[in-house]
């Protein structure tokens, strides 16, 4: 038999009369115990009840087999008589009984008792071969679902409210400090009576009020990166300005400097002076390295 490990159990056994085979009484014995092919007995862990019951000749064994009285998982034990006769006869040597500790592979199909908790770590778990069908649920139909409370669950067929809800969880990652949780509320709080474009009514209108750290709202911030903003930028004429020499300019400074240097210039021996849009004053002012063949310009002014 295999026992598991911490465990106590009985074994019975019977002594008899070499000369006749009939039951007779183990005087003085004591049963040792083997671990494997081992020769240092066991002898804390075992309790030899003789004539058990007061039925003569049948003997009650009763092993605990804990780690602390030296038994451990994995090995093979034998109960040996060490001390005893019948009958005046010796039966030292006598084997009792033979067991192993957790050394049986688990059958699955005799586990009992669900709530015992059981160490899986070392063990190889298999794929199943064969999938029964479950065939106990009840389908659920239609656009919504019944939560457990009873309680109606999310419009959750409708694309539109699908979109939202991934948007949404964009927005609690990003405004995880409480900033503008109540456009999830709102989308968590939709029944069954809210309708489609009452939803997105909603959840727009909290959209554009959500305010980034400079302050521009969301819808403002829409509203600046429109197409007809960007055509705005393309029609509206700039604002004459000039950067200083050796300071960097801005968008408009480079492309007024530029269009001024190609279109309102004149040049005095090596001096070149870049006109303003009035034609007369002066926006900058270079060096050539020569006065007749120049090679190279550099901005004085």
């Amino acid at each position: 038999m295999d026992y598991a490990l911490e465990s106590t159990f009985d074994v019975k056994f019977t002594s008899r009369i070499f000369a006749t085979g009939v039951p007779g009484t183990l005087a003085g014995g004591v049963v040792e115990i083997y671990e494997d092919n081992g020769t240092t007995q066991i002898t804390a862990a075992e309790t030899l009840t003789v004539d058990f019951d007061s039925v003569t000749g049948l003997n009650n064994l009763r092993i605990v087999a804990t780690a602390a009285n030296g038994f451990e998982a994995g090995k093979s034990y034998s109960a040996v008589i060490s001390v005893g006769t019948v009958s005046g006869v010796s039966v030292v040597g006598e084997v009792v009984c033979n067991f192993t500790i957790q050394r049986a592979p688990v059958n699955w199909a005799e586990v009992t008792a669900p709530t015992t908790t059981v160490d899986l770590s070392g063990t190889d778990i298999q794929l199943c071969d064969t999938i029964t069908t479950y065939t106990g649920n009840t389908v659920q139909t239609g656009d919504t679902y019944a939560l457990a409370n009873g309680s109606a669950g999310f419009v959750a067929i409708d694309t539109v409210v699908d979109a939202i809800l991934v948007y949404t969880n964009e927005l609690q990652t990003d405004w995880a400090d409480g900033g503008r949780l109540d456009l999830i509320q709102d989308i968590i709080a939709v029944d069954t009576t809210t309708d489609i474009p009452a939803l997105i009514a909603t959840a727009q209108a909290d959209l554009d009020t959500i305010t980034g750290s400079d302050g521009v709202t969301l819808a403002t911030a829409q509203g600046n990166y429109a197409p007809a903003k960007v055509a705005d930028i393309l029609t509206t004429a700039l604002t004459e300005a000039y950067a200083a020499d050796g300071a960097a300019p801005t968008l408009t400074q480079a492309v007024m400097l530029i269009l001024q240097h190609l279109s309102e210039s004149s040049i005095s021996s090596t001096t070149k002076t870049v006109k303003k849009l009035d034609g007369s004053t002066s926006a900058a002012t270079f060096t050539l390295d020569d006065a007749t063949t120049p090679t190279s310009i550099t901005r004085a002014t």
